[in-house]
């Protein structure tokens, strides 16, 4: 194993710190349990249980790529592995380890590329940054789709899949047959999907625990960095593994094919291992390290480095039992939930007190009161998000909400509520216009911002913040 030198751990926490590395997680990181067991080697092991695997050829101790191939030689349009794997992890309901939520406590990691299919580093990101709180859909993409946004322009932390993630279906890399049919793919649609390729093209890569064969290894890194007119990577030996996957000739109706090649346990997946592509030199060093001790170095070198700041989690608060005057209203159409979560959490991160239906409305109350109460009486400001459903339906309750708060805005304008300028703040999420058409009409010469899909940009945030701030300070 190779030792760290401290100028190596100064160099990758200053380019952390300016936003210059983007973490590839592999399988090699992934722990569930209090434990921290290591997820994948034994997800093979349930697997390989499971009713209606071939376990015949399975070794002692399989990876989930053993488990695949043993099966898949004897029936290779079986699509029993992944809906066993679908299974596994249906019920058993694995949750993420301590060291995923160190990794994910690293507030300077906002964009995090997966090899892995499983959702426990979303899951941790969640609970550590989100306090739970976000939708698993609002943190993560997978191939073939594209980032939202640019990597600096996301208002929280973000998983980008590359190889998809487990479903009943056989639309995620399984083995190394799926994965090489997952960097052809890469290789061959990656400047379509823009705003990943151009983050990839600006950043150093850590890629930790990716447990890759060479060549995959070899492949990977060429195809995410090798841009057009720049040289590939030069990338040292780092194992005489054979393939298990040898592409063969097109078969007669077209399509490419590959052949399952047996190995034994040694040889069937590489150790492993830690490296830093540095996009500015286009260098990459290979460390010959435990995955996980280094990301237990790496969050220790964080925390040293940042002090109380780098433990300071979750940065969302934990919802209030009782929400205090001066919340931050949010009315919404049903259809745009996705987005309205996601402007939530991020007023929630920026540290401000939102009252959103979904989190405050308790079984049993007679909700239209508690929303008309909410409004007319006792939130500090009203966020009206517009999308082509508020703009297209009229007589959604989101309506009723708007025309409560231009009473509530006539008696703040005119001193009667309390003094400020500022109530009623329109925000597009959906469309091109600021001049929304079927918004209250007192309300019409407000301008409005754009935040597309709920994404705030953060001059707004630090705007929304200051503004309830100060209607914290005048009701106190």
């Amino acid at each position: 194993m190779d030792k760290i030198d401290d100028t190596f751990w100064e160099d990758l926490i200053a380019s952390i710190d300016d936003g210059h590395v983007i973490p590839v997680i592999g399988q090699g990181v992934i722990t569930f349990g209090e434990d921290d067991r290591a997820f994948y080697p034994w997800l093979a092991q349930q697997v390989a249980m499971e009713p209606g695997m071939n376990s015949d050829a399975i070794p002692e101790s399989p990876s989930l790529n053993d488990v695949a191939v043993a099966h898949l030689t004897t029936q290779p349009k079986s699509n029993e592995p992944y809906t066993a794997t679908s299974r596994v992890i249906k019920r058993e309901k694995p949750t993420p380890g301590p060291l995923l939520k160190q990794l994910a406590s690293i507030q300077k990691f906002d964009l995090f590329i997966s090899t892995s299919v499983d959702t426990l580093l979303e899951e941790a990101l969640n609970e550590v940054r989100h306090a739970s709180q976000a939708k698993m859909e609002n943190l993560l993409k997978c191939f073939p789709e594209d980032l939202p946004v640019r990597k600096e322009e996301l208002s929280g932390p973000f998983v980008y899949k590359l190889m998809g993630r487990v479903t009943g279906a056989r639309n995620w890399a399984l083995w190394e047959g799926d994965l090489l049919e997952r960097l052809l793919d890469l290789n061959m649609h990656l400047q379509q999907v823009n705003n990943l390729s151009k983050d990839l093209e600006k950043h150093g890569l850590l890629l930790i625990g990716l447990g890759f064969s060479d060549w995959v290894t070899r492949l990977f890194v060429r195809f995410v960095q090798g841009q057009p007119g720049r040289p590939p990577p030069i990338i040292p030996l780092l194992a005489d593994a054979a393939p298990l996957v040898q592409p063969s000739i097109a078969n007669a109706n077209g399509k490419s094919s590959h052949t399952i090649k047996s190995q034994s346990p040694a040889s069937s997946a590489q150790e492993p291992l830690v490296m830093f592509f540095r996009a500015s030199t286009q260098s990459i060093r290979v460390i010959r390290h435990c995955p996980m001790e280094f990301v237990r170095e790496l969050v220790g070198k964080w925390q040293e480095t940042h002090g109380d700041q780098a433990k300071s989690s979750p940065s969302v608060r934990p919802i209030p039992r009782e929400m205090k005057r001066g919340a931050i209203f949010i009315s919404y159409a049903r259809e745009d939930e996705v987005a309205a979560r996601r402007v939530v959490a991020t007023l929630q991160a920026a540290g401000c007190d939102v009252w959103y239906d979904r989190e405050r409305l308790k079984p049993g109350q007679y909700w239209p009161d508690e929303l008309e109460d909410e409004v007319t009486t006792r939130c500090g400001l009203f966020l009206s998000l517009i999308s082509n459903t508020t703009e297209r339906e009229p007589e959604g309750y989101f309506h009723q909400e708007r025309n409560w708060a231009v009473d509530r805005h006539g008696r703040i304008s005119r001193g009667i509520d309390r003094t400020g300028t500022e109530f009623y703040l329109p925000v597009v999420i959906e469309g091109n216009s600021l001049s929304p058409k079927r918004e209250p009409k007192k309300l019409k010469i407000i301008q409005a911002f754009s935040a597309p899909e709920g994404y705030l940009p953060a001059p707004v945030v630090e705007h929304v913040k200051a503004l309830q701030d100060e209607y914290l300070g005048y009701s106190c």
